[in-house]
């Protein structure tokens, strides 16, 4: 039995998760991720479920520093901007590397 074709290309995106960086009162760096509600990949589009993960961050938004990862982050929540999974992950490490720049 011959192996099935293999996609180079990928498929639709299960869950989307923001990884936010901060450091606690300690001065230690974590990371804290939030998960869209929608899993599925038959369901809804990467960038319906950026917006899912982004409203579960907004709770917490105050423990994060206001880089400009993160403001790009609350612009594409406050409006609803569809983007993309690319962007999501450039902001993620804009983010991070502005935090831990921060912290040491």
């Amino acid at each position: 039995m011959s192996p099935l074709p293999m996609d180079t290309r990928g498929g639709p995106a299960g869950a989307v998760v923001v990884h936010a960086t901060y450091v606690d009162a300690s001065g230690d760096l974590w990371i804290e991720h939030y998960v869209s509600d929608t899993t599925d990949r038959d369901e809804g589009t990467a960038a319906e479920k950026l917006l899912e993960a982004l409203a579960k961050l907004r709770p917490d938004r105050s423990n994060y520093l206001d880089s400009p990862g993160m403001s790009s982050f609350d612009k594409i929540h406050d409006l609803a901007i569809r983007t993309s999974l690319s962007m999501n992950k450039r902001l993620q490490i804009s983010h991070h590397l502005f935090t831990a720049g921060a912290a040491f």
